[in-house]
């Protein structure tokens, strides 16, 4: 410009031009670095999305069966190891009659989680060990016999969606949420009066996981989760484990409100939630080491009484 080879506006122009170009060219960096990154995590989905299912119905299922009303479930001497692993359970037998429920009970290890996979069909198991309704389980369809359970783990998997949307999740292709069943549920669970604490009731959003909530709200909002969907068998894995000794009183009096209605298993490590079961196992090390009621194991000397008096102390200082 000084030797007078541009002028003063193609200089101007000039820089106007490189502060225009400036932000378009950022952009198409970030663009390339957000397709690489697209590229692998698409490839991670489609390595999943093509994995085949571990649990699929055999060739020779009854297409026709489906749960109508609680069943009898029956184990017969199961054994279970995952792949080349020491067994899980061993020799594990019992029956759970129509409409009852059944208590599970036993020290961290003992087996008692693997046994409500097996049960929900989550894990493959041996030909002739598991027959609902004196069917072996094989026999049944995986879609129709899942349709007829609700299962709660103990590590629940919430979404980033309202709370009134995680208790309607069995409402896959409908967005309307019938608030009544909703609050039915929530009710049973013992988690209404925590919903109505938050500023938008059943329309807060949980975050990510869960994220706002603690540990016995989660489980108990998994919980309405399973109650909110029909079922003829419920399985609750250890969900008292993180809620105070009142919640799980009222929780427990709930879910023997209706008792008949579903052929129920709950596990838990916490001998109160126990008593009004029909029958109790008691698990270690994969074995079942005693049964009976509640009555009859306290009766007996053995790991099951001990924990009942060291848990009734502990609720008396609490």
């Amino acid at each position: 410009m000084i030797e007078s080879a541009i002028t003063l506006g193609d200089f101007v122009a000039f820089g106007s031009y490189l502060m225009l170009l400036t932000w378009p060219t950022a952009a198409i960096a970030w663009i390339i670095n957000l397709i690489q990154r697209g590229q692998v995590s698409l490839k991670r989905i489609q390595d999943i999305l093509d994995t085949p299912p571990m649990i699929t119905d055999q060739a020779d299922v009854k297409t026709a069966l489906s749960l109508t009303k609680p069943p009898k479930i029956e184990v017969k001497n199961l054994c279970f190891k995952i792949q080349n692993e020491a067994p899980i359970l061993k020799g594990i037998s019992f029956t759970i009659q129509p409409g009852h429920t059944l208590g599970i009970f036993g020290p961290t290890g003992s087996g008692k989680t693997v046994l409500s996979r097996v049960l929900a069909r989550l894990e493959s198991v041996p030909q002739n060990t598991l027959f609902i309704d004196d069917i072996d389980i094989l026999k049944w369809p995986l879609k129709a016999y899942r349709e007829g359970l609700s299962y709660v783990p103990q590590e629940s998997f919430l979404f980033s969606d309202t709370i009134a949307q995680n208790v309607a999740f069995y409402q896959p292709e409908s967005k309307s949420v019938q608030s009544e069943a909703v609050e039915m549920a929530s009710q049973n669970a013992s988690i209404e009066y925590d919903i109505h604490r938050f500023p938008k009731n059943y329309d807060t959003l949980v975050g990510e996981k869960g994220v706002i909530l603690s540990g016995g709200q989660k489980n108990r909002l998994a919980l309405s989760r399973a109650l909110y969907k029909p079922h003829f068998i419920l399985i609750l894995d250890d969900i008292l484990s993180a809620v105070d000794h009142k919640t799980e009183t009222k929780l427990i009096q709930n879910l023997f409100k209706n008792k008949g209605q579903t052929t129920s298993v709950l596990i838990s490590h916490r001998v109160s939630a126990l008593t009004h079961c029909d029958q109790i196992l008691v698990l270690e090390e994969g074995h079942i080491t005693d049964s009976g009621t509640h009555q009859s194991l306290l009766e007996k000397e053995g790991i099951y009484k001990h924990t009942w008096q060291y848990q009734k102390l502990e609720n008396t200082h609490e």
